[in-house]
């Protein structure tokens, strides 16, 4: 989060939408509620065309996404690194900060117990150029946010599919 350096990390075993789904609900659940405004960069789990200007053809899940938790999202331009400094300087500390050593954990569920516990330990320190915590910062930015929906958010993929002439059905590769 911008305002208050507040940051959340997860980590996965694979790049896949339902991934990048997941994790938008953890950090929201995380951060205990949702920014009205999400700026994104045009990754193909969210976007199918990009259009003029800062409009973008988007992906039925995203669009799932967006209606479920009502923020509005807002599209870097097309080959405009500058515009998302902040979330790359962020996903730079994460590595070096989190990843750096390499962690030694038994599975996914432990590291991202571990991730979590160290991005609410974080909390505690100071943001940038400010001199209160990033937790009171983070108090101050909730007066911003929209309250988490009631309900939960399926972070899956729903596709129809039709078996083969020997009743197997193709997904990914997979039969």
């Amino acid at each position: 989060l911008c305002y208050s350096d507040a940051i959340f990390c997860m980590a996965f075993p694979f790049q896949k939408q339902e991934a990048w789904l997941e994790g938008h609900k953890q950090a929201f659940l995380f951060f205990a509620g949702v920014p009205r405004v999400i700026v994104y960069d045009n990754d193909k789990s969210l976007v199918t065309k990009i259009l003029a200007g800062h409009e973008r053809e988007t992906t039925e899940a995203f669009q799932r996404l967006q209606s479920f938790y009502g923020f509005q999202p807002r599209f870097c331009n097309a080959y405009a690194g500058n515009e998302k400094g902040v979330v790359e300087n962020m996903n730079q500390y994460a590595e070096r900060h989190f990843f750096t050593p390499c962690p030694h954990v038994r599975d996914f569920t432990q590291l991202n117990h571990d991730l979590l516990c160290r991005c609410a330990q974080l909390l505690d320190g100071t943001a940038k150029d400010k001199e209160q915590s990033k937790r009171e910062l983070l108090k101050e930015e909730y007066r911003e946010f929209l309250e988490l929906p009631a309900g939960e958010f399926e972070a899956c993929c729903k596709e129809s599919r039709t078996t083969d002439s020997l009743s197997l059905i193709h997904l990914e590769h997979n039969r």
